[in-house]
């Protein structure tokens, strides 16, 4: 069974990757594509790695794959990524509203 913080975990690393970055962005732009339109896109990555990286995108829950025939469809699912979004966004809310965040503004806006 898998907790919040192995989803997080499995979401972040498959985030750090800025080919698999790269990927997610071609299938927000598409409702779906084929492993094979989604390696045309790359030319500098082969047909391999980017079968590698649409597992490990698979296997972190941030695309889904549906098969059609011999064919495998994959799309973008964008909970994981609110989700991820939502981690980042609440540690930037409690640093903003801590006591050290006032001080390194002061700090910044005179110059000490």
């Amino acid at each position: 069974m898998h907790d919040s913080r192995d989803t997080e975990s499995a979401t972040f690393g498959a985030l750090a990757d800025p080919s698999r970055r790269a990927v997610l962005r071609l299938l927000s732009e598409h409702s779906e594509l084929t492993a094979s339109e989604i390696a045309a896109a790359f030319h500098h990555i082969g047909r391999t790695a980017v079968s590698t990286h649409l597992r490990i995108l698979r296997q972190a829950g941030l695309v889904q794959e549906r098969r059609q025939g011999r064919f495998r469809l994959y799309s973008l699912r964008t909970r994981p990524v609110q989700e991820a979004a939502d981690v980042l966004a609440r540690l930037v809310h409690t640093h903003r509203h801590q006591p050290h965040h006032r001080v390194e503004q002061r700090i910044r806006l005179t110059g000490g």
